[in-house]
């Protein structure tokens, strides 16, 4: 299943991990570039995106 992480900090990152280790694909959603590399160490995909901006998520 496609899983969007909205918020990827600490807390984020570590679901993101679990949902893919649990066979899930999870991405990272994150306002700003910085964290996106922290997302993609984690092993998932990392997108940039203001969740407060519908075509931004589409």
């Amino acid at each position: 299943m496609d899983v969007a992480v909205l918020g990827c900090g600490y807390v984020g990152i570590e679901l993101g991990r679990q949902l893919d280790a649990a066979g899930h694909d999870p991405v990272g959603v994150r306002r700003s570039d910085a964290g996106l590399s922290a997302i993609r160490n984690a092993g998932f995909d990392a997108v940039r995106a203001d969740v407060t901006d519908a075509d931004a998520l589409a």
